[in-house]
């Protein structure tokens, strides 16, 4: 996600997104490639799937 992409979700003015965008990365929720204008920020860490349900379970 670009930081353009993050303005037009949430509404943020520039300085607020790239703020968010850089705090996201310090809490290790998101990592950071690129600079300047090709900086891209992409999910952190591995998202675990749900604990795994048996249809037993669910009946």
């Amino acid at each position: 996600m670009s930081a353009a992409n993050y303005m037009k979700i949430t509404a943020a003015p520039p300085a607020t997104a790239t703020r968010d965008l850089a705090a996201l990365v310090a809490m290790g929720a998101l990592t950071r490639t690129g600079s300047n204008k090709a900086t891209r920020h992409h999910l952190g860490t591995a998202v675990e799937p749900a604990a795994s349900l048996e249809i037993a379970d669910i009946l």
